[in-house]
């Protein structure tokens, strides 16, 4: 009876919270001017086959919008749901939840289940700004919280492959080439978070280990430069 009651806690808690984080969601917050330039490219690319901006009607280059890794993904629920701005932020706020399960999940597996609870509840109401309250940055239609997700399922792939199987890189690496294309800010702190750790293998001559992070970051970093560097907005067509 018990077990019963828990699931049936579990799943009220995910529809109250599935219902608040999608109040407004239109309106709140304000759009920014970031919003409106990747909104703008996604609906240019679904309505007009072009994946750019316009200017005076007429088709120009890309602007600051979020990176393809973003921006098609807009225009997939542009093309689902129609062109709207609850649309655009429907898919942050899903990237945003994900994010947040797989914290859970890799804090139980690092620690325990109290500590998995505990990093959730900081994460909730210990926010230092309103503004930076995940579901407040998670509506947004910006690389931030798909960058997140990236990054931390990748490092949750990297645990499993260091517990379970090394084959579990094969998914940590797209997932880190993804996020570091989505936005450069956590390039810095990957790379040393895998460096490191080779550099103490290769160290000790753990060449099994020190394998395992070498194919992690270059195979990630020449993933990451790929997506980067590509000139994807010439040759796309939707």
């Amino acid at each position: 009876m018990k077990h019963y009651l828990r699931i049936g806690a579990v799943v009220l808690l995910a529809l109250v919270l599935l219902r608040l984080v999608t109040v407004n969601l239109e309106s709140a917050p304000p759009i920014w001017w970031d919003e409106g330039w990747t909104m703008s490219v996604a609906r240019n690319w679904i309505e007009r086959g072009f994946y750019g901006r316009l200017l005076e009607g007429e088709p120009a280059q890309p602007g600051p919008e979020a990176h393809l890794t973003v921006t098609a993904l807009i225009a997939l629920s542009f093309r689902l749901f129609g062109v709207g701005v609850w649309q655009a932020r429907t898919v942050g706020l899903i990237f945003t939840l994900g994010a947040l399960v797989v914290m859970y999940l890799l804090s139980k597996r690092l620690y325990s289940k109290r500590i998995a609870v505990a990093t959730l509840a900081v994460l909730f109401f210990m926010s230092p700004r309103p503004a930076f309250h995940p579901f407040l940055m998670g509506r947004q239609v910006m690389g931030e919280m798909p960058m997140v997700f990236y990054l931390l399922t990748g490092y949750f792939f990297l645990l499993l492959s260091l517990q379970k199987s090394k084959w579990f890189i094969l998914a940590a690496i797209p997932l880190w080439a993804l996020a570091l294309d989505t936005k450069l800010q956590p390039i810095p702190f990957w790379f040393l978070s895998l460096f490191l750790p080779l550099s103490i293998f290769v160290y000790y001559k753990r060449w099994s280990m020190a394998w395992i992070f070498l194919a992690l970051l270059t195979g990630s970093s020449l993933g990451a430069v790929y997506l980067y560097s590509y000139p994807w907005e010439g040759e796309l067509k939707y």
